[in-house]
C-alpha cells in the first residue's frame, strides 16, 4: 500500500472514532425504573435493542418490586422516567403530586386469574370464589383493583365474601398456589405461562386479555411510560427521545415478537425459552403507543367505584401534551 493511501485510511479511521466517540460523550444518562413483568417489555427492548442508544439516551434499568417503590424513586428523582400502571398518576393527582403518562406500553389489563392443575372450579364462574384465598400484589396495587372490579359487579365483597393475600410478588403468588396456601393468584405473562406451561402445577380460570369476566375488569388498567410533570417541563427533549425510542421498540415487537425472545431470556434466565416465546407471542398483540381517552376515563372510572381514588380524572389531567402524544405516531 502506497503510503498515502494508507495515511488517508489512517485518517479515516482515526476521524471515525473520533465522531464516534463525539456521538457517545453526547448520549444523555437516564434512569428508568421498571418491574419484571411482560407489560413493561418494550422499555426493554428499547434499551437492548438499541432504540435508546439511536435517539442519543444512555439508559439503566432499575427494577422494584413495586409500582409503589418505583412512585417514590421517581418523586425522589432517583430515577428519570418509571413503567408502571395507569393509575400511578391518578393516586397522586390524590395527594397532590404530579405525574405525567409518556406514552403506553400495553392498552389493556394484562391479567390471568390461575387456580390449581386439580381444581374443579367452573372456568370463568366468579361467584364460585367466595370464600377462596386470592394472591394480588399489594393492596390498592392494579392487581388489587382488577380483583375488585371482576368480583363486585357478581355480587362478591372481596373484603367480607373471600381472603385477599397481598404477596408482594408473581413469584411469590406462584410459591403460594403451588404450596396450596392460596386457591387463585392473579398473574401477568411471563409468571402467567409458568405454573401453566413450565411447572404445570396450574390452569387458567379467566383471562382479562381476551376481554373475559365483567367489561370494567378488562379496562382496569395498562401499562404506561410516566415522568414527574416538573421532568417534562424541565427535559422535554429527553422525553421526547424515550418516547420516540420506546413507540419504535413496541412497533418492532408487534411486527416480529419471536425476534425479541432473546431479551425475555436475558431478564428470566430461569424460564425455559419455548415458555418465554409463547408467552411473548399472546402478549404482542396488546402492546401499543397509544393513549385513548376512552382507555383513562375507564381506568378512572374504576378506580374511583373500588375507593382507591377520591375523584375522577380526564385524559388531560394525567397524559402528556399533544407536542408529546403525535409521537406516538412513530
Amino acid at each position: 500500500m502506497r503510503a498515502s493511501l494508507r495515511r488517508a485510511v489512517l485518517a479515516a479511521i482515526v476521524t471515525a472514532c473520533v465522531f464516534s466517540g463525539a456521538a457517545g460523550a453526547y448520549a444523555t444518562d437516564v434512569k428508568i425504573a421498571s418491574f419484571r413483568s411482560f407489560v413493561f417489555f418494550p422499555v426493554w427492548v428499547a434499551k437492548e435493542g438499541g432504540f435508546f442508544e439511536r435517539e442519543s439516551l444512555n439508559a439503566e434499568l432499575l427494577f422494584f418490586s413495586s409500582g409503589t417503590e418505583m412512585t417514590s424513586a421517581l418523586l425522589s428523582q432517583s430515577v428519570d422516567f418509571a413503567s408502571t400502571m395507569a393509575d400511578r398518576p391518578m393516586l397522586l393527582k390524590d395527594r397532590g403530586q404530579e405525574t405525567r403518562h409518556l406514552s403506553a406500553l400495553t392498552t389493556q389489563a394484562p391479567y390471568t386469574l390461575v387456580v390449581p392443575l386439580a381444581d374443579t372450579l367452573k372456568y370463568g364462574d366468579i361467584a364460585s370464589l367466595k370464600g377462596k384465598r386470592i394472591a394480588i400484589t399489594q393492596k390498592g396495587s392494579a392487581t388489587d383493583v382488577a380483583m375488585r372490579a371482576l368480583l363486585r359487579p357478581m355480587g362478591v365483597d372481596p373484603d367480607r365474601d373471600l381472603i385477599l393475600l397481598a404477596l408482594g410478588t408473581h413469584e411469590n403468588g406462584i410459591a403460594a398456589l403451588k404450596a396450596g396456601q392460596a386457591d387463585v393468584v392473579i398473574l401477568s405473562e411471563p409468571a402467567t405461562t409458568v405454573p401453566i406451561d413450565q411447572e404445570k402445577i396450574g390452569k387458567a380460570f379467566l383471562d382479562l386479555r381476551k376481554g373475559e369476566g365483567p367489561s370494567g375488569a378488562s379496562r382496569s388498567t395498562f401499562g404506561t411510560l410516566q415522568a414527574t410533570e416538573q421532568y417534562v417541563r424541565n427535559k422535554g427533549d429527553n422525553v421526547k427521545r424515550a418516547i420516540s425510542a420506546v413507540c419504535k421498540a413496541t412497533k418492532a415487537i408487534r411486527a416480529q415478537p419471536d425476534q425479541w425472545v432473546w431479551v425475555a431470556k436475558k431478564y428470566f434466565p430461569n424460564i425455559d425459552d419455548t415458555v418465554l416465546r409463547r408467552a411473548l407471542e399472546g402478549e404482542a398483540s396488546s402492546y401499543g403507543s397509544q393513549i385513548t381517552a376512552q382507555m383513562i376515563d375507564s381506568v378512572s372510572e374504576i378506580n374511583q367505584a373500588v375507593a382507591v381514588i377520591k375523584r375522577g380524572y380526564a385524559m388531560d389531567d394525567v397524559v402528556v401534551s399533544a407536542e408529546y402524544r403525535s409521537l406516538w405516531n412513530c
